[in-house]
């Protein structure tokens, strides 16, 4: 039994208006301005939302632009073409916090030896938990890492 509902005929303006109008309006309750700092961290939709956060003038970090890059001796992801990483689901978001925390240190020989066309030679080196990111040697590939 529902109790203090009152039950009428007569239309919510609101609600006519917005079958009528396709039009529904919010009252805003601005929780960002620019006087904050925003982490993004995730998928190419947070990446989308770092872009317009910034647009809006608000500092959003992490600034990988700010990573000093060598693409004869290492690459990450797609810098410096997008100040983003992408990080596609749950798990490896979290082993970025561990990672950040002391909690998880990735082991000196984790990484793939594979055969790409990514630097002067066919051998690269790739780290198996981060997105496009690859060394021309295991120490380069760490250095990238450690900029990470």
């Amino acid at each position: 039994m529902l109790r203090n509902v009152e039950v009428r005929d007569k239309k919510n303006k609101r609600w006519v208006r917005f079958f009528e109008d396709r039009c529904l309006t919010l009252q805003a309750f601005p929780i960002i301005s620019p006087q904050n700092s925003v982490f993004t961290m995730g998928s190419c939709f947070a990446g989308e939302i770092r872009y317009a956060l910034e647009r809006r003038g608000i500092a959003v970090g992490p600034n990988y632009a700010e990573i000093p890059l060598d693409n004869n001796r290492y690459s990450i992801d797609v810098l410096p073409d997008r100040n983003h990483l992408n990080f596609f689901n749950t798990f490896t978001v979290l082993q970025e916090f561990e990672r950040l925390a002391g909690q998880w240190i990735q082991g000196e020989e984790d990484y793939w030896k594979i055969s790409r066309n990514q630097f002067a030679n066919k051998e690269c080196y790739q780290d198996p938990y981060r997105r496009l990111t690859f060394g021309n040697s295991p120490d380069n590939l760490a250095e990238a890492n450690a900029h990470i």
